[in-house]
């Protein structure tokens, strides 16, 4: 199995080669380098083939990455929602068990003090 780094190296390679070979038929053709049959002629359309078909692939590549982000994204927000959920929870049971605290504070000062109504 070919691992990603290596296809990406492939496809690239494959790009720039396209490129050149354009590049340099465009050279030797407008310095009368090249004096070719019709095949020969047909090089640029072949190299331009390469480059766009590389090209292509790697943009098929870059949105498949982009996709795999969206995703994650979508998961990370549905955790960080229910994370906010049990948070606000927790906050509720705090302030109630801060009340209740306060509750058997007074309670317990008013049995030391003996000043209060609470039944005994």
């Amino acid at each position: 199995m070919v691992s990603d780094r290596v296809k990406n190296m492939i496809e690239n390679i494959l790009f720039w080669a396209g490129i050149v070979t354009l590049v340099l038929w465009a050279l030797g053709k407008s310095f009368g380098i090249i004096h070719s049959p019709n095949w020969v002629e047909m090089i640029p359309y072949f190299s331009i083939a390469v480059a766009i078909s590389s090209a292509s692939t790697k943009v098929g590549r870059t949105l498949e990455k982009i996709d795999n982000i969206d995703k994650r994204v979508d998961s990370i927000d549905r955790r960080v929602s229910s994370l906010e959920r049990r948070f606000n929870n927790l906050c509720i049971a705090v302030i109630k068990i801060g009340k209740d605290v306060k509750e058997i504070q007074r309670r317990a000062f008013c049995l030391n003090s003996m000043r209060c109504p609470v039944k005994r």
